[in-house]
């Protein structure tokens, strides 16, 4: 069935003047165009005319960072070292029957909040079943760590187990920190990632314990995970990435953005990083180092809420070095736009021959250089999401 929708205006940051007047959408499960009402009556006669005419209509939210199976956690903020023993000692206290009641009410909390992409990173696959039948179109990062190289082979082993077993699902692989793993858990994920050409993500530079640690200092978080007896990567950890395309999630600590290239995206978690006591990206280094950037909730474990307009009102005030409408847009391109192509396999939102996934939102009446500033801060849920063409809330 071929759909006409009908929208007040269209966000499409594919141009430079991204809002897209007197304009509709012709879709079925795929974008067909973008055009003027007469001209789209006239080519498509028996079309399903959609008059969602009050609304803005714009490409759905990417949260590429969460971790759903931390969604009953409740752990010790302030500082990071205090919340990773808390987490590791509360990670057995788990009741299975309401984690899963709480990872589906939170994919609900997203969906509501016009998350449509979700990159979630799973450490021991208890929310696969849940997301292998949700709406939400995720992409799974499947962890594997393990600094002690008496139990590499463990992890392997349950990382390959994991990884087979929700076929059904877009799999892919996370390293999970360059404190976390050794030589040999290191060489395999970086192995498995170029053999089956996987996006590989990662933690890095989340907090000043972790690069004192890696610097050689001793502080409270070295004499921590001297209780894991650890066997430390005897190289430099950004060495094998060079060609992989990978996330780097956090890098709130990175002095020199630099050493990243163009297959790498960087993402920012901003509530949960302030939670566990640790500075703000410098999200100018970023920008001016072209470096592709990318917005996450992270997990219950480190956040209030998985609502997306949250995570962004909170990326506002913590980034006041930009002025209110350069931080709106920058933030909403890069929730909805800019990697969105991970989703698409590779086609960009609302370009001809994508899945036909975007969301309605109220602008409040406001004007034009206020829609993007007033949508963030005036918005808790989205009106109407479609995702493959057909509503979902």
């Amino acid at each position: 069935m071929i759909n006409i929708i009908k929208v007040k205006a269209i966000l499409d940051f594919s141009k430079k003047d991204y809002i897209l007047y007197n304009k509709v959408i012709v879709f079925d499960d795929k974008i067909i165009g973008i055009m003027d009402f007469d001209e789209a009556i006239k080519i498509y006669k028996n079309a399903n005319i959609l008059d969602y005419g009050n609304y803005i209509l714009s490409p759905v939210f990417c949260n590429i960072h969460s971790h759903l199976e931390f969604c009953t956690s409740r752990l010790d903020y302030g500082n990071f070292t205090l919340w990773l023993e808390s987490i590791i000692k509360n990670r057995e206290n788990i009741n299975k029957e309401i984690l899963e009641k709480e990872i589906d009410k939170n994919i609900n909390i997203m969906l509501h909040s016009g998350v449509g992409y979700l990159g979630e990173i799973s450490s021991f696959g208890g929310e696969l079943e849940i997301l292998s039948k949700s709406k939400i179109k995720s992409i799974i990062f499947h962890e594997i760590l393990g600094a002690n190289k008496s139990v590499a082979q463990k992890n392997i082993d349950f990382f390959c187990d994991r990884f087979n077993r929700y076929s059904n699902l877009k799999n892919n692989i996370s390293l999970h920190s360059p404190y976390s793993i050794c030589d040999e858990v290191y060489d395999f994920a970086i192995n498995y990632a170029k053999n089956n050409d996987l996006l590989i993500s990662t933690h890095f530079m989340e907090s000043i314990d972790e690069k004192n640690y890696l610097n050689g200092k001793k502080n409270k978080f070295s004499n921590y995970l001297k209780s894991f007896n650890p066997s430390r990567l005897t190289r430099n950890f950004l060495r094998d990435f060079y060609d992989l395309k990978a996330i780097f999630t956090h890098c709130n600590y990175v002095d020199d953005f630099s050493i990243f290239n163009n297959n790498h995206i960087i993402t920012t978690c901003a509530r949960s990083n302030r939670y566990l006591g640790s500075k703000k990206i410098n999200l100018k280094n970023v920008l001016k180092n072209n470096i592709k950037l990318s917005l996450g909730t992270d997990g219950l474990s480190s956040n209030d809420s998985l609502n997306f307009f949250d995570e962004l009102r909170a990326n506002i005030i913590l980034h006041n070095e930009f002025d209110l409408e350069k931080i709106a847009y920058i933030l909403f391109k890069t929730a909805t736009y800019d990697n969105a192509h991970l989703f698409l396999n590779g086609f960009n939102p609302l370009e001809y021959g994508a899945c036909a996934d975007f969301m309605l939102l109220d602008d409040f009446g406001y004007d034009k250089s206020q829609i993007l500033i007033q949508t963030i801060l005036r918005n808790k849920e989205v009106k109407q999401m479609f995702l493959d063409g057909k509503e979902i809330l």
